[in-house]
């Protein structure tokens, strides 16, 4: 993933953000509100022939094998590999739902939805499609009636290992989750990096930061702040280059270790990017307790979350927190769910800056 050495375009303000998402979720509602409930359940049950038809778009790169023009599913097919009424069919569906545009001569051609597959788009959306439509993923997803029975991920009853071994072993799976991750990462982090005041800072050391790009987009607006990036050392050889490329690279100590061993010391802030929903109380406990050894008492964390209530009907939050269980046996939490958490290992809940999709949660060091 490439990014400028400028700091990447503002988002919209979080509010807008708030706005916009429950004029579309009103609509939904209205939208069922008027269809028959059977006609409504048919449609949910085709959920996954929606996932498949994306990740089938991106596995063969259609979006860039169409480019700027307009193809047949025929000559797409011999490029692919692929049987041909079987490309056009699935296409078809595709341009049904909004993916890519069929025209009256039979041919596809891109749309706005579809570019966000391309390699190079700048909101490239592939390895998020490639991720979530991926076999360990979606067998996962099969285990979810084991999950609820047993109230245990289903990924590790399905594989026999957690996700995380999974990766290990599956290098290609890992470097397609990271990617997708980033990706997401670089969507909000214009947002992030103005919610919390980073600039009365002189450090911060980002925790579980990955290839550095929130601490990048952070540093680029804020001219004075140093960075400390922890994360294993395979993901820190990512991240130099990362680092180089925007330019902030001298501004960063690069902290090789795990946040289940050990966290660089002595920091004035700590920051930790949807970490803490990736693992369930137990263990976000333990991350929590090492990072508080690093700290003096006084300095603050602060953890960008997603906040889920219990009641909370938010279609796109409440599979995000089943996402978290089956795959990862974590969870999205509520902002007394944070506090616990926060007060069980030595420090007091500060201030909450909300956004559009992660606030900004701060703990403050006892």
């Amino acid at each position: 993933m490439k990014l400028p050495s400028s700091p990447l375009p503002d988002a919209p303000p979080p509010s807008v953000l708030v706005a916009a998402r429950k004029a579309i979720l009103a609509a939904q509602r209205a939208s069922r509100a008027i269809k028959p409930p059977e006609f409504v359940l048919w449609e949910m049950l085709f959920g996954i022939a929606r996932t498949e038809l994306v990740a089938l778009a991106a596995r063969l790169d259609l979006a860039d094998r169409i480019g700027d023009g307009a193809r047949s599913a025929n000559d797409l097919a011999v490029e692919c590999e692929v049987h041909a009424d079987a490309l056009f069919r699935a296409m078809r569906a595709m341009a049904a739902h909004g993916l890519f545009s069929l025209g009256d001569d039979g041919r596809f051609s891109n749309n706005a939805l579809s570019r966000t597959l391309s390699k190079d788009a700048k909101r490239s959306m592939r390895d998020a499609a490639l991720y979530f439509g991926s076999d360990s993923n979606l067998d996962a997803w099969r285990g979810l009636s084991a999950s609820v029975a047993s109230g245990e991920s289903a990924f590790a009853a399905r594989h026999g290992v957690s996700v995380w071994e999974w990766f290990e072993a599956h290098p290609e799976e890992l470097a397609t989750f990271a990617n997708a991750m980033g990706r997401a990462t670089a969507l909000e982090a214009p947002t992030l990096a103005k919610l919390y005041p980073f600039g009365d800072f002189q450090t911060f050391c980002d925790v579980g930061g990955g290839s550095g790009t929130l601490a990048s987009e952070v540093l680029l607006r804020n001219p004075s702040l140093r960075c400390v990036l922890s994360d294993a050392p395979s993901v820190l050889a990512r991240a130099r280059e990362l680092l180089a490329t925007r330019g902030v690279l001298d501004r960063v100590t690069l902290a090789p270790g795990s946040f289940f061993d050990e966290v660089p010391a002595g920091c004035e802030l700590y920051t930790m990017k949807n970490i803490l929903h990736d693992w369930d109380d137990a263990r976000s406990k333990k991350i929590l307790g090492i990072v508080r050894r690093a700290m003096n008492p006084g300095a603050k964390l602060v953890l960008f979350e997603g906040l889920l209530d219990r009641h909370d009907d938010r279609p796109e939050a409440t599979l995000a927190d089943l996402q978290m269980f089956v795959v990862c046996d974590g969870r999205e939490r509520s902002i007394d769910e944070f506090r616990v958490l926060l007060e069980a290992t030595g420090f007091r809940l500060g201030r909450v800056f909300r956004g559009a999709l992660n606030c900004a949660i701060e703990g403050i060091a006892q």
